[in-house]
């Protein structure tokens, strides 16, 4: 053994300092080599994290709803020509009730007699009238002149078990006329000569035994009828509700009644079921204005609607002084007798009310063409 290992033997704490080194150096040197040798060796794993898209919620501005106004129809004027009378009572209650504007109308009332409202409607001083199929008939078969019609007012007969009848023959309280043949030689007050209260009278004299020619039909308004029955001024006079009803409420005159004590009804002597009163116009009014027509016969059909389901708030429109100048209950009681329909079908009953006239010789055969009356709307079946 060497003095330098002696040496080292003898300094133990040199020698485990060496030995120590030693080991160091060798654990370094093996670590060293083991991560040469797995980076030459060992494939190289990619691990490629999946790709991940998170898309954020589409944000979309709320734009407040637009509210499209609505353009104001623009409003149509229409003149018509009219009498007072429960008849007119759908026109002026479109009026009262806001159904004219509503229908893009703009109505004038024009109030004049409704023997003249044929010669206004002629003349075109209005566009549409409210008058009684038998003066239509007559101004077609005397002139050829045929009106449309427009729109449906009153209607009499026995509807639905019901009957409304609402023409009256009047005679004053003290007459000595008692009886239809009573009126030979007498002068009878009606409101139009050709209309149906006139015809009607014609009717009950023939069936009377009652020469034409033996008595007199003077024109007198409603209104005056009363005034004119009490002092003697005419022998009797064909009226209707309300004006009847007030003339015998106020004690003016009294209504004539036959063998069973039953009033007489003219207009029923001419058919069971009679049209009475509707709106017409001309020919050319018809083709020239057709828009017209159709807001019309619309604005005529709500207003009936709605006096059927309000009877007693139109009595009450219809009673000032500016329009019939009649009580409340009296106007109630009138719409009691004549029904209005707004869609009735009335077609056939209007042409069996022109086959009468014909019959009785009031109207001459061939001269009116009822399909040109009967094309307006005013006159459809209903389905």
């Amino acid at each position: 053994m060497s003095d330098m290992v002696k040496d080292l033997l003898k300094n133990k704490k040199l020698l485990i300092g060496i030995v120590a080194a030693v080991v160091v150096i060798g654990l370094v040197g093996a670590f060293m080599l083991m991560q040469t040798s797995d980076s030459e060796t060992a494939p190289e794993a990619i691990v490629e994290a999946p790709e991940v898209i998170v898309e954020a919620p589409e944000v979309t501005e709320e734009k407040p709803e637009e509210v499209m106004e609505e353009t104001p129809m623009e409003l149509i004027d229409v003149r018509l020509g009219l009498f007072k009378g429960l008849g007119f009572a759908p026109s002026f209650i479109a009026e009262t009730q806001g159904l004219d504007t509503t229908n893009g109308l703009n109505v004038e009332h024009v109030f004049i007699g409704p023997r003249d409202v044929v010669t206004a409607v002629l003349a075109g001083e209005v566009d549409m009238i409210l008058t009684v199929w038998p003066t239509v008939f007559t101004l077609a078969a005397n002139t050829g002149e045929h009106l449309v019609v427009v729109g449906n007012h009153g209607f009499e007969g026995r509807i639905d078990g019901r009957l409304y009848d609402s023409a009256r023959i009047m005679v004053p309280i003290d007459s000595e006329i008692n009886t239809i043949t009573d009126l030979k030689g007498k002068t009878i007050g009606v409101i139009n000569p050709t209309g149906l209260n006139a015809n009607g009278m014609r009717v009950v004299l023939l069936n009377a035994g009652v020469d034409l020619a033996d008595v007199t039909f003077e024109r007198v308004f409603y209104g005056a009828m009363g005034s004119a029955l009490a002092s003697n001024s005419i022998d009797a006079a064909v009226v209707v509700s309300p004006f009847n009803l007030v003339i015998l409420k106020e004690g003016l005159a009294r209504n004539l009644v036959d063998a069973d004590g039953v009033t007489i009804n003219p207009h029923m002597a001419i058919a069971e079921k009679v049209a009475v009163t509707a709106i017409f116009t001309t020919q050319a009014f018809f083709d020239e204005h057709p828009e017209a027509v159709k807001r019309m016969a619309a604005m005529n059909a709500e207003a009936i609607e709605w006096m059927n389901a309000n009877p007693e708030e139109a009595a009450a429109a219809l009673a000032p002084e500016d329009v019939l100048d009649t009580p409340i209950d009296i106007i109630t009681e009138a719409f009691e007798k004549t029904h209005y329909y707004a869609a009735y079908p009335i077609v056939d009953s209007i042409k069996e009310l022109l086959a009468r006239l014909i019959e009785l010789g009031f109207i001459e055969d061939g001269k009116v063409d009822i399909d040109q009356i009967l094309k307006g709307p005013g006159a459809f079946q209903p389905t």
